[in-house]
Parts: C-alpha cells; structure tokens; sequence
C-alpha cells in the first residue's frame, strides 16, 4: 500500500538508505526522503540518539 505519509530512510553512513530511498520513490512513494550522511552524521552533529 503506497500512502501520503512521509518516510525517512536511514543506515550508518547514508549510501544504502539512499539505495532504498530510490527504489521507493521508482515503486510510486512520493514522500520519501534519506538522512543524508546517516546515523554518523546525525552524531557528529551532537543529535539525540537512544540506544
């Protein structure tokens, strides 16, 4: 079921959330987004994490 909600892609560094990202938008999702430079980024930028 493609829905309108958004959806956010995410992996260590952000090369194989991207993969992702773009077979999703070619499967019709329209609100499909990546975390840029993934998890290591979301870190180094001192964002909260739980573990």
């Amino acid at each position: 079921m493609i829905t309108s909600d958004n959806v956010v892609f995410v992996c260590e560094v952000g090369q194989r959330s991207a993969v992702a990202a773009e077979m999703a938008a070619a499967l019709g999702m329209q609100h499909v987004f990546n975390l840029e430079g993934g998890m290591q980024a979301w870190r180094t930028a001192g964002l909260p994490v739980e573990t």
